[in-house]
């Protein structure tokens, strides 16, 4: 019987390591997330003052396809620096289970008047295993979400470097 008490604690601490890893990998994607939204939103920068530089010399004469263009990019623009933006205004994502939440299991376990059995032991690691795989779920919504934002800003920077693109080949061609 100890042997398969001394089993499942082991196969439960190594539940609760995995856990603690996949929140330390979370953690890792969440800032590469919003490195990667703060380098879209100052490329965005760049192309937008690129085009608000190029619209000062844009004759008054310029054909209408070349307004609609650089219109149509800097909307796209915009459009990309504000989802940046929702990346790094995200923040609302659980801590990770320590001290109070640990603290708080702990405290009942030893309120308990009887002996602490393998099987209290147990369900406290348990119910952190709980704790951590609530936040891990919670963390992996909101960063999914952030992923999906991310993703459209970049389709809308990829856009309007497109417009970008055909109105220089347009100018030089005609």
């Amino acid at each position: 019987m100890d042997e398969d008490q001394s089993i499942n604690q082991r196969l439960l601490q190594e539940a609760l390591i995995s856990y603690k890893e996949e929140y330390e990998e979370y953690s890792d994607l969440w800032h590469k997330l919003d490195s990667k939204a703060q380098a879209t939103i100052s490329i965005s920068g760049i192309f937008l003052a690129a085009i608000f530089a190029f619209i000062r010399i844009l004759s008054e004469s310029a054909a209408c396809t070349e307004k609609y263009f650089l219109s149509g990019s800097i909307i796209l623009l915009s459009f990309t620096v504000l989802c940046g933006l929702g990346v790094l205004w995200i923040k609302s994502v659980p801590c990770a289970p320590y001290g109070t939440a640990i603290k708080e299991f702990f405290d009942d376990l030893l309120e308990s008047d009887q002996e602490i059995t393998p099987d209290d032991i147990d369900a406290f690691t348990k119910d952190k295993i709980d704790l951590w795989e609530n936040t891990n779920n919670d963390t992996y919504k909101v960063i999914t979400t952030k992923g999906r934002i991310l993703l459209l800003a970049h389709v809308f920077l990829v856009l309007a470097i497109l417009l970008v693109s055909i109105l220089t080949i347009i100018k030089i061609w005609y």
